[in-house]
């Protein structure tokens, strides 16, 4: 997703783009196959199992503020900007759709889907923008 008229770390103006694609796979690629294992089975109690979900709905915060902070950091505005704010959010929410969607369906590669959902954001923006 581009951030139109950004101010990118090298100070100048461009198109920026924030969105974490291949970021996950990124980071999976360094674990071993069982840790990975092991994530994705971390990853599926995190929604099946109420008291975990429940006490993992208390970090979300700081999760946000984290990933607020990495955004801007890449585009150059304050992590207090609504437009890291909202981006930040409709990460979460691409996150918490594709661990549903996994949970459902073992088929699915949480890491895989991640990027593939997260590759179609700034799309699904323009959808109501461009109205």
């Amino acid at each position: 997703m581009a951030v139109a008229g950004s101010v990118n770390p090298q100070g100048n103006t461009a198109r920026v783009s924030p969105a974490p694609t291949g970021a996950l796979a990124e980071a999976f690629a360094g674990l071993a196959p069982e840790e990975r294992a092991d994530r994705g089975v971390h990853d599926l109690a995190l929604l099946t199992v109420p008291e975990v979900w429940a006490a993992n709905l208390r970090l979300l915060p700081a999760a946000l503020e984290a990933l607020s902070e990495l955004v801007a950091e890449r585009t150059g505005r304050s992590s207090a900007d609504p437009a890291v704010r909202a981006l930040t959010s409709a990460f979460l929410g691409v996150g918490v759709r594709v661990l549903l969607q996994a949970a459902h369906d073992p088929a699915v590669d949480p890491v895989t889907a991640m990027d593939e959902e997260l590759s179609h954001l700034e799309e699904g923006v323009s959808l109501v923008l461009d109205r």
